[in-house]
């Protein structure tokens, strides 16, 4: 029996090494027919479907190995990372409640996950209008789990700002800016914070350090009404000039640029 195992796994293996992966899906499958709860197959079927991006075909797959064995912890861990896809997958196509199922699902099986809870709170801001609450919630959660998870510190400092919340904002802008001390949003930030509550100095300062970083950050503070107030302090006046070309509208996609928005996660079946 164990030279009967050999052979199958041996050549869906091959296979796999060949990108032949419908010879090795038919391997598989033949095996399941003789021996219908062999585990190696039905693993080897579910990193099939998920290479293949068949989510709800790999979920089905760990979720029938997790009722055979519930302390298959490989299982369980590919199914949780089946749901992550299926989020992705969702939010690449505008499916906002697809996209907050899977990552609550996720979350059932590894509640200690920053990364997911980080992706909730996203998901909750994309979705329907008013969830800004549980969005906040999901990136307290994330930054409890990891201190210094900056785009949770970033994106719930935006929410507060947004909000004018700017001294609940303030610390998870500084919590950014420290951590990536070459990223010129969050110190930017923090240069209409510190004018929005009366500290010109320290205003100027900060947009000063962020124009130091990316002079396309000064031409873009010289046109801010925010930063109205420093006008005419020469250090201040002096970065309309310091960008050449015309003035560019710093865009969501342009703050963050530098941020490392998705963590990559260890894809070992593919």
């Amino acid at each position: 029996m164990k030279l009967l195992r050999t052979r199958w796994l041996s050549r869906a293996g091959k296979a796999l090494e060949a990108d032949d992966i419908e010879t090795a899906e038919a391997i598989v499958k033949r095996q399941l027919e003789r021996k219908p709860d062999d585990l190696d197959a039905l693993h080897l079927l579910g990193q099939i479907h998920s290479f293949m991006e068949r989510y709800e075909a790999a979920q089905e797959i760990y979720e029938r190995l997790l009722k055979m064995d519930d302390t298959d912890e490989e299982a369980r861990e590919r199914l949780r990372r089946t749901h992550l896809r299926q989020a992705f997958k969702a939010r690449e196509a505008g499916e906002t409640e697809e996209m907050e199922r899977a990552y609550r699902a996720a979350l059932e099986i590894n509640p200690e996950d920053a990364f997911t809870h980080y992706n909730l709170g996203c998901a909750y801001m994309d979705g329907p209008p008013n969830r800004a609450d549980e969005a906040a919630a999901s990136w307290l959660r994330a930054i409890e789990l990891r201190p210094d998870y900056v785009e949770a510190h970033f994106d719930l400092a935006q929410l507060y700002f947004a909000d004018g919340r700017y001294e609940a904002a303030r610390p998870y802008f500084e919590a950014a800016a420290e951590a990536r001390p070459d990223w010129p949003a969050p110190i930017y930030c923090l240069a209409v914070i510190a004018v929005k509550t009366g500290d010109l100095e320290k205003g100027l300062e900060y947009a000063l350090s962020a124009a130091e970083l990316n002079t396309g950050w000064g031409r873009t503070a010289a046109e801010d009404e925010n930063l109205a107030p420093l006008r005419g302090n020469p250090a201040f006046d002096e970065l309309a000039n310091q960008a050449s070309g015309p003035l560019d509208v710093l865009s969501r996609e342009d703050i963050l640029r530098g941020s490392e928005l998705f963590e990559e996660m260890d894809d070992d079946e593919e």
